[in-house]
């Protein structure tokens, strides 16, 4: 019932919460909400964030340079569970271990949400397993200690319209 965009957000949420606002209007509650929690959303599903695609053709685009191809399955994999801890304040949901995970990805950092939909991400995507190693040995570089392809990336914007931000430079000096 908070959201004011609907059909953005879908799955079972698990969470311990404890929030204090006041007012009459959504303006109002908005501005004094504060508190803190944790949350768990399995079964997730952000219908707006098309970040696996994204990544897909940064990766396409790197591998042409650096010799490697991308599997054709990267585009649709996707994450299924959200969980992080979270404190509210002055109209922001804030998360310093927001982590979301899928088959042989995640993603990895920090959150802003604003409760005006705005929207601001740093942090990591990791390619693990199956997925890293589907790259072949030409991506070999790519690959940190633990076998796993980590890249940095931003998410800028709203909730409705994030922009994400592989880092290609990064990508590039490594190549």
């Amino acid at each position: 019932a908070l959201m004011s965009a609907p059909d953005i957000l879908f799955g079972s949420l698990d969470t311990s919460m404890q929030f204090a606002g006041k007012g009459f209007d959504w303006e109002a509650v908005r501005s004094t909400l504060s508190g803190n929690g944790k949350l768990q959303i399995t079964d997730f599903k952000l219908t707006t964030l098309d970040l696996m695609p994204k990544l897909a053709k940064t990766l396409s685009a790197v591998g042409a340079l650096g010799g490697f191809t991308v599997p054709d399955n990267l585009a649709t994999r996707s994450f299924d569970t959200v969980k992080g801890s979270m404190r509210v304040a002055n109209g922001k949901i804030y998360s310093d271990d927001l982590k979301l995970w899928g088959p042989d990805v995640e993603l990895l950092g920090k959150a802003v949400l604003g409760l005006d939909q705005s929207l601001h991400f740093d942090g990591t995507v990791v390619l693990l397993g199956q997925l890293a190693n589907a790259l072949g040995k030409p991506a070999a570089f790519l690959k940190n200690p633990q076998g796993h392809i980590e890249l940095p990336l931003a998410i800028r914007g709203t909730v409705t319209q994030p922009q994400i931000d592989v880092s290609e430079q990064h990508l590039i000096n490594l190549v």
